[in-house]
Formats: structure tokens, C-alpha cells, sequence
């Protein structure tokens, strides 16, 4: 493509057709689109990042379509491992962590079901939002009710929180219970890393799992998914 664009849904159809791809890889959102473009004989590999089942399935996928294979496979065993080995027993009164969405958006969350949910109870939390929905957005109000004991962000700014004056008499905001995940990078939760998403929140969540004991493991899961050094 002439001009990369980075917007969702910001290719047509027409436009991708001119390309004359081999293959169209895309997310699963727009079925119309993916149906015509197979309709024009064009494959199209699509993606959904839905849960860890999802995002692993789309991985090994991605090592077929460029002959790596093998690899894929190594980065998917040694996740699967990882998640067994972070399985915890229901801890009693598990601090409830509410998960805000990316560029300040606070008041949209991700709730029971979603791939942010499942992050959070691998952590060994809890999600404070009790909505079986992917991607509701809710008041100050139920902010308060809800009364969560942690507030996380990513790709969000500290001050996205504090400087809401509805919720300076939270809590979690009074007694300074607001986390970035930051750098973003290593923690992007839509792909194999949402387990170094979930390493973080151990820590946030149970002083015991020492900021120590995070960095060696995020080091060692970086040596594994990318093959190198240094990168933390």
C-alpha cells in the first residue's frame, strides 16, 4: 500500500481490490467485505483476538502462512505452559481490578467473557465489572458501586483518572490505586502478551509477587516471543 493507514476499517474494498493481494488479512468485524472479497476468489485470513484460545489459534495460523511453523508452535507451548503455571486456587476476597479503556477512555471497560476479563482472573483478581458484555460503557455512578480496588490503564495517562473530578472521592483514586501498564508495548493484552498483562496486574494486585520477581519473568518471555536479549 502507497499511504499505510491505521484506523480501523479504514481500507474499502475497492481499494483492496486494485492491490490485486494474494491474500487480505483483516479482523473479523466487517463480514460484508470479507465476503465479498472471497466472493472475487481472494482469501483472506481474519482475526478476532477474542480470547487466549483465539489469539493462540490466529498465531499458529500467522506461523503457517509465512513457513514458520515451528516457531509459532514454540511461542504457543511455552505461553500454554506459562498459563498453567500462573493457575491459582479462588483466592477469598481477591482485590477487584477495573480495566479502562485505551486513550482516556475511563468510563468504557471490558466486562465478564471479554479477553481483558480473562487476563484479570489469570492474574488472580477479580474483574469489578459484573456485565457479561465485551465493551460497556457506564457512569461515575456505577464506578462507585462497583468500588474497585484498582484501576488499570493502557496506552492512558495517570491523569486521565485523577483529573476527573468525579472520581476524586473513589477510593481506589484517593488512595492512589491508579496503574499504567507502561511502556504499552510489552503489555498489549490482544495478542500473546496479554500473559505479561496479567504478570503485571499479579504484582499490582499481591505485593508478594515481587516487582523483582516480574521483571526476570517478563525478560524470559521476551527472550521466547522475540527471539532476544535486552528488549525490557
Amino acid at each position: 500500500m502507497p499511504t499505510p493507514t491505521y484506523g480501523g476499517q479504514s481500507s474499502n474494498v475497492e481499494s483492496i481490490i486494485a492491490l490485486q493481494p494474494d491474500l487480505v488479512i483483516t479482523f473479523n468485524t466487517d463480514q460484508d467485505n470479507i465476503e465479498q472479497l472471497e466472493g472475487l476468489d481472494i482469501p483472506v485470513f481474519t482475526c478476532s483476538s477474542a480470547d487466549d484460545k483465539s489469539i493462540m489459534a490466529e498465531l499458529l495460523g500467522m506461523g503457517t502462512l509465512v513457513g514458520k511453523q515451528e516457531r509459532a508452535q514454540e511461542i504457543v507451548d511455552y505461553v500454554d505452559g506459562e498459563l498453567d503455571r500462573m493457575q491459582v486456587p479462588s483466592i477469598e476476597n481477591a482485590k477487584s481490578v477495573y480495566y479502562a479503556w485505551s486513550k482516556g477512555r475511563v468510563m468504557s471497560t471490558s466486562g465478564k467473557g471479554s479477553l481483558i476479563d480473562m487476563a484479570i482472573r489469570l492474574s488472580g483478581a477479580e474483574n469489578a465489572c459484573p456485565l457479561p458484555m465485551e465493551a460497556p460503557n457506564i457512569s461515575a455512578e456505577t464506578m462507585y458501586k462497583w468500588n474497585p480496588d484498582l484501576i488499570i490503564l493502557w496506552n492512558s495517562k495517570l491523569s486521565d483518572v485523577y483529573d476527573l473530578k468525579e472520581l476524586a472521592d473513589l477510593p481506589a483514586v484517593k488512595n492512589k490505586q491508579v496503574f499504567v501498564m507502561s511502556p504499552s508495548f510489552p503489555f498489549d493484552p490482544h495478542t500473546v502478551k496479554f500473559l505479561l498483562f496479567a504478570k503485571q496486574v499479579r504484582h499490582w494486585s499481591f505485593p508478594s509477587y515481587s516487582e523483582e520477581q516480574l521483571k526476570k519473568e517478563m525478560q524470559g518471555a521476551f527472550e521466547v516471543m522475540y527471539g532476544k536479549k535486552g528488549l525490557l
